[in-house]
């Protein structure tokens, strides 16, 4: 059963994804709130396989260091499913990042 709770900020940005991927056909197979891995993963299903994954984190209020750490560690964590998704035949990957902007850049 997907999770669908909503306590912070972070998960509010999380409903604008679901809804979007709902919107276009795509299916909601997981949404770990506090758990390791991906907030979301969404699927698209052409025929009766899944040919597109898309992995969806959001760091809303999260400060995640270095952008090489963080990168490395999110690298990381989804290796072992896109190599499962890979074992079940070919399919095109994505990765969303939803964040806010860094406190003292420049904004445009």
């Amino acid at each position: 059963m997907v999770n669908f709770s909503r306590d912070t900020l972070h998960d509010f940005s999380l409903d604008y994804v679901r809804l979007l991927a709902e919107v276009f056909g795509w299916r909601i197979v997981e949404a770990k709130g506090a758990k390791r891995g991906p907030d979301v993963i969404i699927e698209h299903i052409a025929g009766d396989a899944v040919d597109a994954v898309m992995f969806v984190e959001s760091e809303v209020g999260h400060d995640q260091g270095s952008a090489k750490a963080y990168f490395e560690e999110l690298a990381r964590r989804l290796k072992p499913l896109v190599e499962d998704y890979r074992s079940k035949g070919r399919m095109r990957f994505s990765i969303v990042i939803i964040t806010t902007l860094p406190e003292g850049s420049p904004r445009t």
